[in-house]
């Protein structure tokens, strides 16, 4: 867990009602990150299911993102922070997700563009018009979010929803207030098609 990913999540916690059950894909606390690695401070009084490819703290379950024991739209919200770069097939896992999150289904995601290789194994790094047109390509509503350099980031995270009717609203002030460094958080728009 990196200090801006839980930063974010604190930030959505309080600021957008994020429904229940939560489930969190790659809850795997590793050594050195038990504790503060956990979320489930953020989302007090709510159901809240940790799900990793391994037992161990934080795990309440263990699930293989590319094939889900979640029935379908069973999930409401749907943390995937800072996992999908150690996914074999990370189109089947977004396939997968989709079909567990509800009608008004939430998703949180996170991955770096720009970081060392870590937590074998490691396949994937992608980059904000990936997240935008690829991943996150079957939701109606989806933001994106970089940290770095704007043609070379570190950091890409998605907000999606199922619910064409829902919206984000990100406060990048308050948002970026609320980081322990000054390297914020800003909006990515996507490219304009080639006619």
């Amino acid at each position: 867990m990196r200090d801006n990913v839980k930063t974010l999540i604190w930030y959505l916690s309080e600021t957008h009602e994020l429904p229940e059950p939560i489930i969190e894909i790659g809850s795997y606390q590793c050594i050195g990150q038990v504790g503060y690695a956990d979320l489930r401070p953020f989302f007090k009084g709510k159901k809240y299911i940790g799900c990793d490819i391994q037992q161990g703290p934080g795990v309440n379950r263990i699930e293989n993102v590319e094939s889900l024991n979640f029935k379908d739209r069973e999930i409401a919200t749907c943390l995937f922070l800072d996992t999908i770069e150690h996914v074999g097939n990370p189109i089947k896992a977004m396939q997968e997700i989709y079909r567990c999150l509800n009608s008004d289904g939430i998703l949180i995601m996170t991955s770096h563009m720009w970081f060392p290789i870590h937590l074998k194994p490691d396949y994937w790094r992608f980059t904000p018009s990936c997240f935008y047109a690829i991943l996150l390509k079957e939701f109606p509503i989806k933001e994106i979010y970089t940290q770095g350099e704007p043609t070379f980031p570190h950091f890409v995270a998605g907000l999606a929803c199922k619910n064409k009717e829902k919206s984000f609203q990100v406060d990048l002030v308050k948002l970026n207030s609320m980081l322990p460094y000054p390297l914020g958080f800003q909006k990515y728009t996507p490219e304009e098609k080639n006619a």
